[in-house]
């Protein structure tokens, strides 16, 4: 199935809500508005809303130790992908400098998490929760 872009929104997948009766077959394009009638068979549903992650752009490497570290990330970005390696991780992410705390958001050691951030000035700050020092990985994403 072909991948459509409507009014800014990704579709790549058609659901169907309800199938009743005999089995339906379509070879090719299929444009519906509103049900199916076959025979007495009813197909209802819609397109499913996809949302892309984004394509990779710029990556960084930002050391994770004792003390906040604030790094500035390239403006426009909406989301990122990263990475915690050698410790476990508090971070912040937002617009302007950020501060992470030890009660703050939370990334383990070897997760990877997938967020959305501030596209206006957007930072990210890291603190390693506990004393051993790391570095958190960050693919932000377009």
């Amino acid at each position: 199935m072909p991948n459509v872009w409507e009014n800014g929104a990704l579709f790549t997948h058609y659901k169907v809500s309800t199938v009743s009766g005999d089995a339906l077959n379509v070879t090719g394009a299929l444009s519906v508005t509103g049900d199916i009638n076959i025979s007495g068979t009813t197909v209802t549903g819609d397109r499913l809303k996809t949302e892309p992650l984004g394509i990779p752009e710029t990556p960084r490497v930002i050391t994770v130790a004792t003390g906040n570290t604030n790094t500035a990330l390239t403006s426009g970005v909406h989301r990122i992908s990263m990475r915690a390696a050698g410790t476990d991780t508090f971070y912040s992410a937002g617009t302007g400098t950020q501060t992470a705390t030890l009660s703050g958001h939370f990334i383990a050691n070897g997760e990877r998490l997938d967020i959305a951030i501030p596209s206006n000035n957007p930072n990210i700050a890291v603190i390693c929760a506990s004393g051993s020092s790391g570095v958190l990985y960050v693919s932000e994403l377009s």
